[in-house]
């Protein structure tokens, strides 16, 4: 998709790289992206929250550029309710556990 940052990294390393390369397959969801690389059609720049134990992460050793990194963010208003900072908190301890294991 037009909008995908992960598709936007992975086209500017590639062309950084003078890499060739076509577009074998799009989708709006990672289902479809998943199912694309599970038949063996693609490979697609996911995060690696997304990897299950039947991917692999193709890196520089494998041929592939560093597409870089991104950031999430999350914007809780100063004076929301004690159940959306509960579940802000919440949602701030599962990334900082996915931090340091690389797993959620």
């Amino acid at each position: 998709e037009e909008g995908c940052a992960w598709r936007a990294g992975a086209l500017e390393a590639l062309g950084r790289e003078g890499r060739n390369y076509r577009v074998a397959y799009m989708s709006a969801h990672t289902a479809g992206q998943r199912a694309a690389i599970m038949s063996d059609l693609a490979v697609a720049p996911l995060p690696k929250s997304f990897l299950g134990s039947d991917m692999v992460e193709l890196c520089p050793k494998d041929g592939m550029p560093d597409i870089g990194t991104y950031n999430l963010a999350m914007v809780v208003a100063p004076d929301a309710s004690a159940p959306v900072k509960a579940v802000a908190d919440h949602i701030r301890a599962t990334f900082e556990v996915f931090r340091e294991t690389g797993k959620f």
